[in-house]
Protein backbone atom coordinates (compact mmCIF):
# COMPACT_ATOMS: atom_id res chain seq x y z
CA UNK A 1 0.00 0.00 0.00
CA UNK A 2 2.97 2.71 0.93
CA UNK A 3 4.57 1.51 -2.52
CA UNK A 4 1.14 2.19 -4.39
CA UNK A 5 0.83 5.38 -2.72
CA UNK A 6 4.24 6.48 -3.31
CA UNK A 7 4.05 5.68 -7.19
CA UNK A 8 0.80 7.94 -7.23
CA UNK A 9 2.39 10.26 -5.75
CA UNK A 10 4.75 10.17 -8.02
CA UNK A 11 2.75 10.08 -10.97
CA UNK A 12 1.55 12.86 -9.50
CA UNK A 13 4.55 15.26 -9.51
CA UNK A 14 5.38 14.46 -12.93
CA UNK A 15 2.02 15.12 -14.43
CA UNK A 16 2.17 18.59 -12.19
CA UNK A 17 5.69 18.82 -13.68
CA UNK A 18 4.53 18.21 -17.22
CA UNK A 19 1.18 20.30 -17.19
CA UNK A 20 3.58 23.65 -15.29
CA UNK A 21 5.87 22.73 -18.71
CA UNK A 22 3.61 23.06 -20.90
CA UNK A 23 1.78 26.32 -19.04
CA UNK A 24 5.54 27.97 -18.97
CA UNK A 25 5.99 27.13 -22.99
CA UNK A 26 2.42 28.56 -23.61
CA UNK A 27 2.95 31.44 -21.81
CA UNK A 28 6.30 31.90 -23.59
CA UNK A 29 5.11 31.61 -26.88
CA UNK A 30 1.93 33.75 -25.94
CA UNK A 31 4.37 36.58 -24.42
CA UNK A 32 6.25 36.23 -27.75
CA UNK A 33 3.49 36.30 -29.96
CA UNK A 34 1.84 39.47 -28.46
CA UNK A 35 5.61 41.07 -28.58
CA UNK A 36 5.31 40.67 -32.33
CA UNK A 37 2.19 41.62 -32.49
CA UNK A 38 2.65 44.79 -30.58
CA UNK A 39 5.95 45.75 -33.21
CA UNK A 40 3.81 45.07 -36.11
CA UNK A 41 1.50 47.23 -34.36
CA UNK A 42 3.88 50.05 -33.88
CA UNK A 43 5.62 49.21 -37.05
CA UNK A 44 1.82 49.89 -38.41
CA UNK A 45 1.24 52.98 -36.51
CA UNK A 46 4.80 54.49 -37.57
CA UNK A 47 4.29 53.69 -41.57
CA UNK A 48 1.04 55.58 -40.85
CA UNK A 49 2.76 58.50 -39.12
CA UNK A 50 5.08 59.02 -41.84
CA UNK A 51 2.33 58.48 -44.79
CA UNK A 52 0.44 61.17 -43.26
CA UNK A 53 3.46 64.02 -42.47
CA UNK A 54 4.69 62.97 -46.06
CA UNK A 55 1.10 64.23 -47.82
CA UNK A 56 0.36 66.74 -45.28
CA UNK A 57 3.57 68.33 -45.99
CA UNK A 58 2.53 68.63 -49.86
CA UNK A 59 0.76 71.81 -50.67
CA UNK A 60 -0.99 69.89 -53.31
CA UNK A 61 -4.72 68.30 -52.68
CA UNK A 62 -4.02 65.17 -52.19
CA UNK A 63 -6.57 62.31 -51.96
CA UNK A 64 -7.64 58.50 -52.03
CA UNK A 65 -11.26 57.25 -53.19
CA UNK A 66 -12.50 53.78 -53.30
CA UNK A 67 -14.15 51.98 -56.10
CA UNK A 68 -17.45 53.85 -54.70
CA UNK A 69 -15.51 56.80 -55.20
CA UNK A 70 -15.74 57.35 -51.27
CA UNK A 71 -12.92 59.00 -49.25
CA UNK A 72 -10.88 56.73 -48.07
CA UNK A 73 -7.91 58.95 -46.56
CA UNK A 74 -6.82 63.12 -47.53
CA UNK A 75 -4.31 65.59 -46.36
CA UNK A 76 -4.18 68.99 -44.62
CA UNK A 77 -4.74 70.96 -47.83
CA UNK A 78 -8.08 69.15 -48.86
CA UNK A 79 -9.02 69.50 -45.17
CA UNK A 80 -8.42 73.41 -45.80
CA UNK A 81 -9.71 73.47 -49.32
CA UNK A 82 -13.17 71.97 -47.82
CA UNK A 83 -13.23 73.41 -44.56
CA UNK A 84 -13.95 69.49 -43.13
CA UNK A 85 -11.76 67.42 -41.10
CA UNK A 86 -10.61 63.93 -42.27
CA UNK A 87 -13.04 62.32 -40.13
CA UNK A 88 -15.63 64.71 -41.16
CA UNK A 89 -14.75 63.42 -45.52
CA UNK A 90 -14.27 59.61 -44.99
CA UNK A 91 -17.03 57.07 -46.27
CA UNK A 92 -18.07 60.32 -47.93
CA UNK A 93 -18.57 61.10 -51.49
CA UNK A 94 -17.92 64.90 -53.36
CA UNK A 95 -21.85 65.27 -53.20
CA UNK A 96 -22.24 64.63 -49.58
CA UNK A 97 -19.03 67.51 -48.79
CA UNK A 98 -19.10 70.34 -51.63
CA UNK A 99 -21.84 71.85 -54.52
CA UNK A 100 -23.40 69.23 -56.81
CA UNK A 101 -21.82 71.16 -59.91
CA UNK A 102 -18.23 71.21 -58.59
CA UNK A 103 -18.92 67.34 -57.47
CA UNK A 104 -20.19 66.33 -61.00
CA UNK A 105 -17.52 67.71 -62.79
CA UNK A 106 -14.84 66.01 -60.21
CA UNK A 107 -16.40 62.32 -60.62
CA UNK A 108 -16.28 62.47 -64.55
CA UNK A 109 -12.94 62.64 -64.16
CA UNK A 110 -13.24 59.85 -61.61
CA UNK A 111 -15.28 57.59 -63.69
CA UNK A 112 -13.11 57.47 -66.67
CA UNK A 113 -9.52 56.48 -64.23
CA UNK A 114 -11.76 53.40 -63.08
CA UNK A 115 -13.12 52.73 -66.68
CA UNK A 116 -9.71 52.94 -68.29
CA UNK A 117 -7.69 52.01 -65.44
CA UNK A 118 -5.50 54.47 -66.84
CA UNK A 119 -3.85 58.10 -65.32
CA UNK A 120 -5.93 60.91 -66.60
CA UNK A 121 -4.58 64.42 -66.56
CA UNK A 122 -6.61 67.09 -67.46
CA UNK A 123 -7.18 71.25 -65.79
CA UNK A 124 -10.46 72.21 -64.13
CA UNK A 125 -11.83 75.54 -64.15
CA UNK A 126 -13.85 76.54 -60.73
CA UNK A 127 -14.74 79.41 -59.01
CA UNK A 128 -12.50 81.75 -60.69
CA UNK A 129 -9.44 79.22 -60.28
CA UNK A 130 -7.48 77.08 -62.16
CA UNK A 131 -6.45 73.01 -61.49
CA UNK A 132 -4.36 70.66 -62.96
CA UNK A 133 -6.00 67.33 -61.78
CA UNK A 134 -3.81 64.23 -62.14
CA UNK A 135 -5.46 60.79 -61.29
CA UNK A 136 -4.79 57.44 -61.52
CA UNK A 137 -5.94 53.95 -60.79
CA UNK A 138 -5.35 52.54 -57.31
CA UNK A 139 -5.00 48.45 -55.78
CA UNK A 140 -7.12 48.49 -52.70
CA UNK A 141 -7.18 45.81 -49.90
CA UNK A 142 -10.87 44.65 -50.97
CA UNK A 143 -9.26 43.45 -54.19
CA UNK A 144 -11.15 46.50 -55.59
CA UNK A 145 -9.78 49.99 -57.91
CA UNK A 146 -9.94 53.28 -56.29
CA UNK A 147 -8.97 56.21 -57.09
CA UNK A 148 -5.73 58.35 -56.35
CA UNK A 149 -5.26 62.03 -56.68
CA UNK A 150 -3.03 65.12 -57.16
CA UNK A 151 -4.95 68.19 -57.37
CA UNK A 152 -2.17 71.90 -57.96
CA UNK A 153 -3.72 75.03 -57.91
CA UNK A 154 -2.26 76.37 -61.26
CA UNK A 155 -3.92 80.10 -61.36
CA UNK A 156 -1.24 82.20 -61.20
CA UNK A 157 0.94 79.84 -63.50
CA UNK A 158 -1.56 79.94 -65.83
CA UNK A 159 -2.06 83.81 -65.61
CA UNK A 160 1.91 84.08 -66.02
CA UNK A 161 1.45 82.21 -69.56
CA UNK A 162 -1.44 84.35 -70.63
CA UNK A 163 0.89 87.23 -70.05
CA UNK A 164 3.88 86.10 -71.56
CA UNK A 165 1.36 84.87 -74.76
CA UNK A 166 -0.10 88.00 -75.12
CA UNK A 167 3.24 90.26 -74.96
CA UNK A 168 4.62 87.71 -77.52
CA UNK A 169 1.45 88.68 -79.71
CA UNK A 170 1.51 92.25 -79.11
CA UNK A 171 5.43 91.91 -80.28
CA UNK A 172 4.77 90.10 -83.02
CA UNK A 173 1.85 92.53 -84.50
CA UNK A 174 4.24 95.48 -83.71
CA UNK A 175 6.98 94.00 -85.93
CA UNK A 176 4.04 92.68 -88.51
CA UNK A 177 2.58 96.24 -88.96
CA UNK A 178 5.99 98.16 -89.18
CA UNK A 179 6.76 95.75 -92.06
CA UNK A 180 3.73 95.31 -94.06
CA UNK A 181 3.54 96.96 -97.23
CA UNK A 182 0.50 99.17 -97.66
CA UNK A 183 -0.60 100.76 -100.75
CA UNK A 184 -2.28 103.04 -99.21
CA UNK A 185 -2.48 105.50 -95.94
CA UNK A 186 -6.20 103.85 -95.59
CA UNK A 187 -5.02 100.76 -95.93
CA UNK A 188 -2.65 100.95 -93.14
CA UNK A 189 -4.90 102.41 -90.79
CA UNK A 190 -7.37 99.03 -91.15
CA UNK A 191 -4.54 96.74 -91.48
CA UNK A 192 -3.67 98.23 -87.23
CA UNK A 193 -7.17 98.18 -86.63
CA UNK A 194 -7.47 94.83 -87.48
CA UNK A 195 -4.65 93.30 -85.48
CA UNK A 196 -5.62 95.68 -82.86
CA UNK A 197 -9.32 93.69 -82.75
CA UNK A 198 -7.18 90.48 -82.73
CA UNK A 199 -4.94 91.90 -79.42
CA UNK A 200 -7.55 92.56 -78.06
CA UNK A 201 -10.21 89.70 -78.78
CA UNK A 202 -12.60 92.52 -79.94
CA UNK A 203 -15.36 92.08 -82.53
CA UNK A 204 -15.84 95.79 -83.35
CA UNK A 205 -13.17 98.87 -83.48
CA UNK A 206 -12.89 102.53 -84.61
CA UNK A 207 -9.83 104.84 -85.05
CA UNK A 208 -10.66 108.11 -84.52
CA UNK A 209 -8.33 110.92 -85.59
CA UNK A 210 -8.06 114.10 -83.16
CA UNK A 211 -8.72 117.80 -85.02
CA UNK A 212 -6.32 119.78 -82.84
CA UNK A 213 -7.83 123.36 -84.11
CA UNK A 214 -11.92 122.09 -83.39
CA UNK A 215 -10.67 120.45 -80.50
CA UNK A 216 -12.62 117.26 -81.52
CA UNK A 217 -12.51 113.36 -82.18
CA UNK A 218 -13.45 112.89 -86.07
CA UNK A 219 -14.49 108.86 -87.05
Amino acid sequence: LLAANSRMNTTLLVSALIIIIILAVFIYHTKKKNALLKMKNEEMENFYKLRTNFINADDRLIYLKDENYRYVFVNTTVEEFYGLSEDEMIGKTDFDITQEEFARLKKETDIKVLETLERIEDEVVWDGRTYKTNKFPIDLMNGKTGVGAYIEDITEEKSVEREREQALLRNSILVDVFRHDYKSKQEQLDYVLHRALELTNSKYGYIYFYDNENEEFIL
